[in-house]
């Protein structure tokens, strides 16, 4: 039977043998040498642990290739992320840790992720199956990741951690990468100035040019009030880009008026000076957010953000400063401005700090907020300098709303399904797939190898995991599978009785009695028509 099967949810199962570590380190990847026709392959918890120890003793694997070809299961033991030291990078040192390499999960889960524990938590300045990458990270998914840790006070630098689902510090690409069963808890030394604290579902800090199709599901608990914290992202870096990607984290937060924790549902804030080119479009979070000091359903400051066509469905409480339905504050440097464009928020605000129905705007109106919508749950929160507009439950639930969001533009991507305006960031339909997979002949070992080859590619080719915006490669996949059954083709059918085969004379004395038992009959035969010619 090829790997595939169907999954609950919006992946495919890739199946097959899943390898379960014993904490045991391997002296070897299971083949490849890394180029990009022949990369290298981890198939096992001991080679993962192979890829860190390598990072962590000064390997960076910079412009090299990796594969997963198996699930992986960590079995919660303790894991030392890949690259477990970057604090000295800040000081522009050279004495940090960094995957340059570029991995591709091909779908495959690597699950049971344990840092720290509850009763240990471990102090460090990265967190995350990654500490930091420079590479590509791409179709990879993470299930059941467990965090807990204390942020790492540097020496003449301050409190520092960067710690995320996937990856701690990222500043290379992150594309259709997933976290779900995330349990996450963070806090900082009980002294000391904060320098650098990110914490987000998928990354801490993501300063990489694209981030496409990911996701993160679960918790992450706060305990100091400090830092920037996001359901996917804690930081966003300038010229950055975030599209068709997800949160659904509950996040819970110190309240602080001096930490000055910025907490969203979706990201924290961004980190740089207002740029056209940093962006999250086409994105949505669904979590609750609870505490901090700037707190909003999607983002909890803008600082140079551009959040364009996204949504917040997540209720906002508790904030020490100001909070909002989407998004929690905004700049005062007009260095900082951002803007954020057809978006809507459903959640409701409450709490005893400063509310905001949408966003914290004032007479200046300083960020751009250009056809936004909030439900009129809080239309008593909204200020008079407030841009957005309020809609009721009811009227956020019919056709014509997405369509005022597409502001008459239907390439912004904002459709109407079953009662609710979608951006397109919603995973895709994989039930052709699940289909496809359940007509999968139980014997494949009557059909041609070539043909059974071709369907294993076929199902091989599944990648987990795709937004509705692509939803035609994901329909592709499928009918790559329908036609590769429909190929198949059977074995010829071989003849019961065969002729014994060069240098097998199992049989050879039978063969032997046959042809003279033959002979003699014919003999006889003969022998008596020649005496009945002779008549």
């Amino acid at each position: 039977m090829p790997r595939g099967g169907a999954r609950s949810g919006d992946c495919i199962c890739r199946g097959g043998y899943t390898n379960i570590w014993d904490g045991s380190i391997a002296s070897a990847f299971a083949g490849g040498t890394g180029t990009a026709e022949n990369p290298y392959q981890i198939a096992t918890g001991a080679q993962l642990a192979y890829l860190a120890s390598s990072v962590n003793n000064g390997e960076t694997y910079a412009g090299k290739n990796f594969v997963l070809t198996a699930d992986i299961d960590l079995n919660k033991r303790p894991w030392t992320p890949i690259a477990n030291a970057f604090s000295d990078a800040l000081f522009g040192g050279s004495d940090y840790r960094i995957f340059a390499g570029n991995l591709d999960g091909q779908g495959y889960t690597v699950s049971n992720v344990a840092i720290g524990s509850t009763n240990a938590p471990l102090e460090s300045d990265v967190f995350g199956l990654f500490g930091a990458t420079e590479g590509k990270i791409s179709n990879l998914h993470l299930n059941t990741v467990s965090i807990h840790g204390i942020a790492k006070d540097v020496p003449q630098l301050g409190i520092v951690s960067f710690a995320g689902g996937l990856v701690g510090y990222a500043s290379g690409n992150v594309e259709n990468c997933h976290v779900t069963g995330l349990n996450m808890t963070m806090t900082t030394p009980d002294s000391g100035w904060v320098a650098a604290y990110w914490i987000g579902g998928l990354v801490g800090i993501s300063e990489a040019k694209q981030i496409d199709e990911c996701s993160a599901s679960g918790k992450i608990t706060e305990k100091s009030g400090k830092g920037s914290i996001g359901g996917l992202i804690g930081e966003l870096g300038k010229a950055s880009k975030i599209t068709y990607s997800r949160a659904n984290v509950a996040l819970d937060v110190k309240p602080d008026h001096k930490g000055g924790a910025d907490v969203g549902g979706f990201i924290g804030k961004g980190n740089g000076k207002s740029n056209a080119e940093t962006v999250i479009r086409n994105c949505y979070a669904t979590g609750d957010v609870t505490g901090g000091a700037y707190t909003g359903g999607f983002a909890g400051g803008i600082w140079g953000l551009n959040i364009i066509n996204c949504y917040a469905t997540g209720n906002v409480s508790g904030a020490a400063n100001s909070m909002a339905s989407f998004v929690g504050t905004d700049s005062s440097d007009p260095s900082y401005y951002g803007s954020i464009i057809n978006c809507y928020a459903t959640g409701e605000v409450t709490g005893k700090g400063a509310r905001y129905a949408f966003f914290q705007q004032d007479a200046t109106k300083r960020s751009e907020v250009k056809n936004c919508y909030f439900s009129d749950v809080n239309s008593s929160s909204k200020k008079p300098y407030e841009s957005a507009f309020a809609k009721t439950p009811d009227e956020m639930k019919t056709e014509s709303f997405a369509d005022a969001l597409n502001a008459g533009d239907k390439s912004n991507g904002w459709v109407f399904v079953n009662g609710k305006a979608l951006g397109g960031a919603e995973p895709a339909d994989y039930s052709a797939i699940e289909k496809a997979l359940k007509t999968v002949p139980s014997d494949l070992t009557v059909y041609t190898d070539e043909s059974v080859a071709a369907l294993n590619k076929a199902i091989d080719g599944v990648i987990q995991g795709k937004a509705a915006v692509n939803q035609a490669a994901v329909d592709a996949m499928a009918k790559a599978i329908e036609d590769a059954i429909a190929a198949l083709e059977k074995k010829p059918v071989k003849m019961a009785v065969q002729l014994p085969q060069t240098g097998d004379d199992s049989n050879l004395a039978l063969w032997t009695a046959l042809l003279l038992v033959s002979g003699a009959a014919i003999c006889t035969m003969m022998a008596g028509k020649k005496k009945n010619y002779g008549k």
